[in-house]
């Protein structure tokens, strides 16, 4: 059946859903960072950085590679090494900490890195688009992934251009370590298949698309709680790197799902809930994953309850991803609600411009 979506005519001028003519997009920044829990000039300088990444989740991911220096062998690190020390080979990093944004657009000490070197980036387009999805089985042993990677202009002769995915896991907590770190934000846990990615075509004509599916079986080892990932804090980065440069070109994201009201509330249909970026300025991407052809209504409401956006389809199965602008919203707290079969969730949406 064909799907009809139907928009608050009221609020038509305001509310600008995205289109199907393709264009440059809006980039999304990601920041690598190699650390480490033994490493003093690391527990110096993550504080300032973490704060900063923090302030700015509608522009900005990460992906924090541990290590195991100067020595010992880490938990964070012990649990995938691999991936780790493939990633600094790659950038043929020398010293931890050490930062890069975009792959090679700027690489330093991570206390260097500034407000305005990543406005600087936010304000450079992409030539692609990348949506971001996972879910879990039921035992909540295994994660699948599922990303979409469209051209938004037509590139050509690009032959190493490469799809990395990441598995990261939000925010680990655990007593002090030498450097007396107590937390870790975004520590990657999983690089899919591997670090070396997936090879990308060389030729793209605008709306050309490639269709990413893979899954990881959440690994068990013998070692403290904090090696172990927790499923409700695992996120999924996405992004395209060209190789030949290391430049990475765009990056999605799907949030943790400790981040949303929680699985267990979803309706029995709903395999996953996703409202980013989380706070956001202008485009807001509603991303669900339907077990089932399902009948569905998402709203978008202020805090006084009043209706500000509503999206109506009659049916729909699998994975269901929708965009609307905010730009012309005021600042504050608004809630996103689905409702499936009768039954609903909200998750809390703030915008700040």
């Amino acid at each position: 059946m064909k799907n009809k979506i139907k928009i608050n005519l009221a609020l038509i001028a305001m509310l600008l859903f995205v289109n199907n003519s393709f264009s440059q997009t809006q980039r999304l920044v990601l920041f690598e960072e190699f650390t480490g829990e033994n490493c003093p000039p690391c527990a110096t300088q993550n504080p300032a950085l973490n704060a900063l990444l923090s302030s700015n989740t509608v522009k900005i991911v990460s992906i924090k590679y541990q290590n195991g220096i100067p020595f010992g062998n880490p938990n964070l690190y012990a649990y995938n090494h691999t991936d780790a020390d493939a990633a600094g080979t790659y950038y043929s990093n020398s010293t931890d900490p050490i930062g890069h944004m975009d792959g090679n657009i700027w690489t330093a000490a991570p206390n260097t890195y500034s407000q305005t070197l990543l406005d600087n980036r936010y304000a450079v387009a992409s030539p692609f688009s990348i949506q971001t999805s996972k879910t879990f089985s039921v035992a909540h042993d295994s994660v699948y992934v599922h990303v979409v990677i469209t051209a938004t202009q037509a590139i050509s002769a690009m032959s190493q251009l490469m799809a990395r995915i990441a598995i990261t896991e939000s925010h680990v907590q655990a007593a002090a370590t030498f450097n007396g770190e107590t937390e870790w934000f975004h520590p990657m846990r999983k690089m899919l298949p591997d670090h070396n990615g997936t090879m990308l075509q060389a030729n793209w004509s605008v709306g050309d698309s490639v269709v990413l599916n893979m899954q990881w079986k959440i690994a068990a080892v013998v070692a403290p709680a904090t090696s172990f990932p927790d499923w409700t804090k695992l996120e999924v980065v996405a992004f395209v790197q060209d190789d030949a440069t290391k430049e990475v070109l765009q990056t999605g994201f799907s949030p943790a799902s400790g981040n949303a009201t929680g699985i267990a509330d979803l309706p029995s249909a709903v395999n996953s809930f996703s409202v980013f970026p989380n706070p956001a300025s202008d485009i807001v991407s509603i991303n669900l994953e339907l077990k089932e052809t399902t009948n569905l209504l998402i709203d978008v409401a202020d805090i006084t309850g009043k209706q500000v956006a509503i999206i109506s389809e009659e049916k729909q199965n699998g994975i269901v991803t929708k965009q609307f602008n905010t730009a012309l919203l005021p600042n504050g707290n608004y809630f996103v609600r689905l409702q499936v079969n009768g039954k609903s969730v909200t998750q809390k949406l703030t915008i700040t411009h």
